[in-house]
């Protein structure tokens, strides 16, 4: 019999699909015929598998030891160590893991040392729920095997700290609630557990926490506006292309203007954007189809307007930062975050293109909360 005590990170989901992550193997059948025949019990009592999970509880198996490894697939591996990398690569990002060998709990935590310490500002956090303020260039969630995100980071600070043990990675690994371009910066809201995951995730979902972004356009806006229009991807290509009809998906956008100037013959606005709908590259397409790309904007910009802005402004990505979210006075069990707006403060390079750009630098209340 082996018993297992739910923990923090996993509070909150259902009783099956625990199962089925602790045994990933296992075909569903399996854990319903054991829960039937009370080989699998929750808190000494039968259950069926849609029981709610709480902190404490406790699911013993009635099952030997070689059925419960045998249904175990895969080896308890951390998002700090990804799969698929050369030794070269893996020699770059983590010199300790570099030669293929099955390492110490000492070696590998050097290398969740060193992934924690690319770990962003925090601006707020609590045991379910973290905003971090990402910066540009870091990608959020892998995009393909190999790559380290801010995923990666944030399970490798978890665990440095000892908030999660390689145990809890086979039921849970912390993850990002929604996703941030590679090159756009700014406050992004993770899980810390499968409650503060879900929870924020489906928040942001049913927009009941709102998004607040910043960006600079290459046009003179004088008026605010919510537009409308419908996109459809490109999957090879990574990019939308946007129609004021359908077929597509619609996608809705706020904008207003916060200031407005330029260098001579290169007028730019600054402009808050709050998406009511969000899709892939909503701000940065729609804003190009109606004639103001975000300055940097490599994908949907101009290539002429690009070089412009690298010369004179020194602008090497797009002006597009994610500066607040605000959440809703009653978030669930979240109580910690509930009515709190949390801001990301401006970058550097962000604050050195207006200025070049001749662009105020807006007092825009980024002190945290």
């Amino acid at each position: 019999m082996r018993l297992i005590t739910v923990n923090s990170f996993d509070a909150g989901q259902r009783l099956d699909r625990y199962l089925m992550r602790y045994m990933d193997a296992a075909p569903r059948s399996f854990f319903y015929r054991m829960l039937r025949k009370k080989n699998i019990t929750l808190n000494g009592k039968k259950a069926d598998g849609t029981e709610r999970l709480d902190a404490g509880d406790e699911i013993r198996l009635f099952l030997s030891e070689k059925t419960i490894t045998d249904f175990q697939s895969k080896p308890v591996r951390r998002r700090t160590e990804p799969p698929a990398e050369t030794s070269a690569e893996l020699a770059q990002r983590h010199p300790c893991t570099a030669d293929g060998r099955n390492h110490t709990a000492g070696e590998r935590n050097v290398s969740a040392e060193r992934l924690a310490a690319q770990m962003p500002d925090i601006l707020y956090e609590d045991a379910d729920v973290i905003v971090m303020n990402k910066p540009a260039g870091m990608l959020s969630q892998r995009a393909k095997p190999g790559d380290v995100s801010l995923c990666e980071i944030l399970t490798a600070y978890m665990m440095t700290r000892d908030h999660l043990s390689e145990e809890d990675l086979r039921t849970f690994h912390p993850s990002v609630c929604h996703r941030l371009d590679r090159n756009t910066s700014g406050a992004i809201a993770a899980g810390k557990s499968i409650r503060g995951l879900s929870q924020v995730t489906e928040l942001l979902r049913l927009r009941r926490a709102d998004k607040l972004y910043l960006c600079l356009v290459s046009s003179l806006v004088t008026e605010p506006a919510t537009v409308t229009a419908y996109v459809t991807k490109n999957s090879r290509t990574n990019q939308v292309a946007v129609r004021k009809t359908p077929p597509g998906d619609q996608v809705i956008t706020e904008y207003r203007p916060i200031a407005a100037d330029g260098l001579p013959g290169h007028p730019v606005t600054l402009l808050e954007v709050r998406l009511v709908t969000g899709k892939t590259h909503q701000i940065r397409a729609q804003l190009a189809s109606l004639g103001m790309p975000v300055v940097g904007d490599r994908k949907y910009g101009s290539e002429e307007d690009g070089r412009y802005f690298r010369d004179h402004a020194k602008v090497k990505r797009q002006l597009l930062h994610s500066w607040k979210i605000t959440f809703p006075a009653d978030c669930g069990e979240l109580t910690e975050i509930s009515g709190r707006t949390v801001t990301a403060p401006l970058p550097e390079d962000f604050r050195r293109a207006l200025q070049i750009m001749r662009i105020p630098l807006p007092d825009l209340g980024a002190d945290r909360k």
